[in-house]
């Protein structure tokens, strides 16, 4: 059995420093990890005043990681899952409740697109794909175009 200690009707603040701010907090005691489920997470939810038509945005926060790095989304049975593999070690886990736009979702999402590869754009100068001056890349005459790569 574990402790779910509940953060709802606050807002996070941006990172890094990440807080949670102007929100309530709620326990429910003596939640068994073995049947523990997003049916019951929402049961739980109701209890706290949220209902289908609320748009919620539910995190899990690995314990004794900062709100910058350690929340996980809560969306589907197998967040459950990892959610309660911490279960053995720790008896208390937090959850952090966003409802409307979400700030962790949105940093997530940013984060997401600036990492990797990314595109690159070059410009091809090879006089063999062009020989002509004043034709474009089908060989017409007109404007000429710039063939570009996609890396």
């Amino acid at each position: 059995m574990f402790t779910l200690q509940i953060h709802h009707n606050g807002e996070f603040t941006s990172t890094p420093g990440r807080r949670y701010l102007f929100g309530d907090t709620d326990w429910f005691d003596g939640v068994h990890y073995d049947v523990f489920s997003m049916d019951l997470l929402g049961e739980m939810l109701e209890n706290l005043g949220y209902t289908d038509r609320t748009l919620l945005f539910t995190h899990f926060r690995i314990p004794d990681e900062s709100l910058d790095d350690g929340l996980l989304p809560l969306k589907s049975e197998e967040d459950v899952r990892r959610l309660v593999e911490y279960v053995p070690i720790f008896t208390q886990l937090e959850l952090y409740i966003e409802t409307g736009i979400s700030v962790v979702e949105c940093e997530m999402m940013e984060r997401m697109m600036s990492k990797g590869k990314g595109v690159v754009i070059e410009e091809i100068v090879d006089h063999d794909v062009n020989d002509d001056v004043g034709k474009d890349v089908d060989g017409e005459t007109g404007n000429i175009e710039k063939l570009l790569l996609l890396e």
